[in-house]
């Protein structure tokens, strides 16, 4: 253990054993003041590799909830000059801890309301404690932002390839993951190029969190890799996806596109027939990507309404299916998500009676191997809030509202020195 932990002062030596166990198994809030007790304690919760990643290890057996609320600023806006999703916002973040009970209980956090004012339009899925906001409406770029310490980079802008900028979509796809081998967090991009308004394809970028600099992925595969279906799981970022000039669809074919964090290689998956002959006349929205228990699921409302098919993929080919009998009957008026909780056998669902209206966020539990549904209690978090009021559609679509994630020490870049 003492060879692994060398990048504090205060190595584990001095903590002791027994200390650096306990002090592994306490939230981050907790931490964030026993910083002060000594110049030694504070490089050993900030620096100590070993450390960090033995606290995230036992976060995950104590996964949270984050309920993420877009509001706009106040900034003037003549109309038609620029459409609700370009508008830069502020971010409400709520933050709870997640009982085995299903119910959610009091957060940790003291004041679950966490106010982060920022110029974006996107919020991607937490990884590992991490979160990535993104921007498309001037300088395109992101902004990383820990969840638990509440560390803040700056923005760190795109560099697209400059004798192909004219031709790009000026809307990119932004997704993030995490390299297990390495412990890095990274970001993907993806655009797509327009040449004499005649051929279409796809480019890529990704950066590592704390570098400086954006790569360019020269095989990006030609399916469509853009919108909010992508999701994370074990060391890979999947979506699910079609060919670009749309050659699948009359074959009845859905494709997984997964990106190795690690490698930054793309690959294939083709999800079997036996799965896609239960889905009925539409692909696309009763279906559904999720990680389960580390690996990447597959969920799909069956016609009927109130079942619904969860297929597990294991080992890139076999896949392991589960019927859930849903609490709620669904129709097509009624929203529902997936979600599963990292490194847990539970999946979260949530759902909306009518339309986005968070005022009418259900929210249930599900263990897929007991096949057990629980209601989670919502109070505690809506009673820090003055007024929620009603989210049109387009911001239901392109922002991630209700997420588990696992808390972490894992610092967040504090500059970049990164221009055009």
């Amino acid at each position: 253990m003492e060879q692994q932990s060398r990048s504090g002062d205060f190595s584990i030596v001095l903590v002791g054993e027994i200390v650096c166990e306990i002090l592994s198994r306490l939230p981050v809030k907790t931490l964030m003041r026993f910083k002060c007790v000594c110049k030694g304690w504070l490089s050993f919760i900030e620096d100590d590799s070993y450390f960090i990643d033995l606290h995230l290890a036992q976060s995950k057996l104590r996964p949270c909830f984050t309920l993420t609320i877009p509001r706009k600023l106040d900034r003037p806006y003549s109309p038609g000059t620029c459409n609700l999703l370009n508008r830069p916002h502020k971010a409400d973040i709520l933050i709870a801890d997640l009982s085995e009970t299903g119910r959610i209980v009091p957060p940790i956090l003291g004041n679950v309301r966490q106010t982060i004012s920022l110029n974006y339009d996107g919020v991607l899925k937490p990884v590992n404690g991490l979160v990535c906001f993104t921007s498309t409406f001037t300088d395109i770029g992101v902004c990383i932002y820990n969840l638990s310490t509440r560390e803040l980079s700056p923005w760190i802008r795109t560099t697209f390839p400059i004798k192909k900028r004219r031709f790009i979509d000026y809307f990119p796809s932004f997704k993030f993951g995490f390299d297990p081998a390495t412990k890095e967090h990274k970001v993907i991009c993806i655009w797509d190029y327009e040449e004499n308004d005649s051929f279409q394809y796809q480019g890529s970028l990704v950066m590592t969190v704390g570098a400086n600099t954006w790569r360019t992925i020269d095989e990006v595969p030609q399916y469509y890799l853009k919108g909010d279906t992508a999701v994370y799981a074990n060391g890979s970022v999947h979506w699910i996806t079609y060919a670009l000039f749309h050659k699948y669809l009359s074959e009845r074919k859905l494709l997984i596109v997964a990106f190795d964090v690690g490698s930054e290689k793309f690959r294939i998956i083709t999800v079997p027939k036996f799965i896609t002959d239960q889905f009925g006349e539409d692909f696309d929205d009763v279906t559904h990507l999720l990680e389960v228990n580390d690996r990447v699921a597959l969920a799909h409302i069956l016609p009927d309404g109130n079942i619904a098919k969860l297929w597990i993929l294991h080992d890139n080919t076999n896949w392991k299916a589960v019927t859930l009998k849903l609490p709620f009957l669904w129709d097509e008026n009624q929203w529902v998500e997936f979600h599963g909780i990292a490194g847990t056998d539970q999946i979260l669902l949530e759902t909306y009676a009518d339309g986005a209206d968070m005022k009418h966020v259900s929210l249930y539990s599900y263990n897929w191997k007991n096949k057990a549904f629980r209601k989670m209690k919502t109070g505690v978090l809506y009673s820090s809030i003055r007024s929620l009021t009603a989210l049109s559609e387009d911001f239901k679509n392109y922002e991630s509202l209700c997420e588990t994630f696992t808390e972490s020490l894992l610092r967040v870049p504090k500059k970049y020195a990164l221009r055009e």
